[in-house]
């Protein structure tokens, strides 16, 4: 008689949480809220290179690869810097929505230490504003307006104005090209 119990005790607890799990597998889940905020930035889902040259006249790639994580909820990120063909920086992004405050916040990790983070305007048209604000290991103050600019499907223009502790770097414009699948 315990033993008949026993079974019909298990079988009311676990008879109802297969029917709920059933039926949450039948149904397709619904695409997270955040996700929406997000899609505009699905132009940049993908992988980007731009070649170019340092201020020093020398060999320049930087590699980009985008890709939605976590149920949609985030774009993630990484940029790759080579010069003469070595590498001397990764960086690791997540950008989110903040539900809160009604904007796309962004964060930003470095191989050297740097971190950031930033909140993204909309703006008319192609573009779209960073306004960034970060630390370096050595402590000083970093800021920044990074803009991109869409140009076609298959480019888009990246501009930074940097500033450390208050004092204007030299401007960064490169222009990335999408990365054919499979290469």
């Amino acid at each position: 008689m315990k033993r008949l119990a026993m079974f019909v005790a298990v079988v009311a607890v676990v008879l109802p949480a297969v029917t709920v799990l059933s039926r949450a597998m039948a149904q397709p889940p619904a695409q997270p809220a955040n996700h929406e905020h997000l899609e505009e930035l699905n132009w940049l889902i993908g992988r980007w290179i731009h070649r170019g040259r340092t201020p020093g006249g020398q060999p320049l790639v930087v590699r980009r690869s985008h890709d939605w994580a976590l149920d949609g909820n985030y774009v993630t990120g990484v940029t790759k810097i080579r010069v003469d063909n070595r590498l001397v920086l990764v960086r690791r992004h997540m950008v989110g929505w903040d539900s809160e405050e009604k904007y796309i916040r962004s964060w930003v990790f470095s191989s050297n230490g740097d971190f950031a983070r930033g909140v993204w305007q909309k703006t008319v048209g192609n573009k779209r504003i960073g306004k960034m604000s970060g630390l370096r290991p050595d402590a000083k103050h970093m800021t920044a307006t990074v803009t991109y600019t869409l140009v076609d499907d298959d480019t888009f223009i990246y501009r930074s104005d940097l500033q450390i502790d208050g004092q204007p770097q030299p401007v960064i414009i490169w222009t990335f090209k999408r990365v054919a699948s499979g290469n």
